[in-house]
């Protein structure tokens, strides 16, 4: 029976504040180095319908009959003074009905509420695109289907749909990273980089526990390797200067200036007779034959 006692997991309440779980055989230890008070410090394991006195714990400590009625004494004085708050830290995790698995201590796997990455992503990028498609070709549906004076009307208003749920998604993807929904304005200020950098790479409770973890680490990668191109390809052309890469702005150019004559000549209308004739003679210019009396 010792031996299983040991593989017990016990919680402590020290101070309204929650830690374990620990062994037996480590709450010992906390007895000998006086940091568990039997009176004050209150004790929990799976199984159990309440926390107790650290003191009730069997064979933790040493006890007369006298320590243990003061012992009861101050539990009940502190039980009525804490009872609230006990309620409320120790009912959804500790009770009978409801009671799964004690909450992990690392932050970065707790259940964190609102819009994950891939919804992010998803709703951000994939979603509006996949609506507009639809609605190019439902929109044709809808003729005949709605009064033609209010079709312009219903078309604008769907076509917006995206809009509102691209805001939404932000909005529930800052709550997912434990970040204030305030810093939506930040995505209207030079932080948008930044901000937009949280929002597409790091994971759920980022602000609270601070870690990437390998797929956060791999999106980080995929977001500011093209910001650093750009700024690499920026500092080499300030260095280098402008008069490096002057052939190929003049090759460009005269490029350009040659695609720019072929497309003005593939949408030049036909020119009718007279306007041909015209043309020529106004390429020839005035006549120096002298006019006959």
């Amino acid at each position: 029976m010792e031996q299983d006692e040991n593989l017990q997991t016990w919680f402590i309440m020290h101070d309204g504040e929650r830690f374990g779980p620990y062994s037996i055989e480590q709450l010992k230890e906390g007895v000998e180095f006086h940091e568990i008070n039997p009176r004050l410090d209150l004790a929990w394991k799976e199984g159990m319908a309440d926390w107790i006195p650290a003191g009730e714990v069997e064979g933790l400590f040493v006890k007369n009959s006298n320590a243990e009625s003061a012992e009861k004494k101050d539990h009940k004085n502190q039980k009525d003074n804490t009872k609230k708050k006990e309620e409320r830290e120790t009912k959804s995790a500790f009770s009978e009905s409801e009671y799964v698995e004690e909450p992990s201590n690392y932050p970065e796997e707790q259940e964190w509420e609102g819009v994950s990455r891939g919804g992010f992503f998803f709703f951000c990028y994939i979603f509006p695109v996949l609506w507009m498609v639809g609605l190019s070709y439902g929109g044709k549906m809808l003729t005949g289907v709605i009064p033609d004076d209010i079709l312009p009307i219903v078309m604008a208003c769907l076509a917006s749909l995206p809009f509102f749920i691209v805001i939404f998604a932000i909005l529930k993807r800052f709550q997912n990273l434990a970040m204030s929904r305030f810093w939506f304005f930040g995505l209207f200020t030079p932080l948008v980089i930044w901000l937009y950098y949280r929002l597409f790479a790091c994971p759920p409770g980022y602000a609270v526990h601070k870690r990437l973890g390998g797929l956060g680490w791999f999106l980080a990668i995929i977001y500011w390797l093209p910001w650093v191109g750009v700024l690499a390809l920026g500092a080499m052309v300030a260095i280098q200067g402008p008069d490096k890469y002057k052939d190929v702005i003049e090759k460009n150019r005269s490029q350009y200036e040659e695609l720019m004559i072929k497309a003005k000549d593939l949408t030049k209308t036909p020119e009718t007779a007279e306007e041909k004739k015209a043309n020529e003679k106004a390429e020839k210019g005035p006549s120096i034959i002298p006019m006959r009396k």
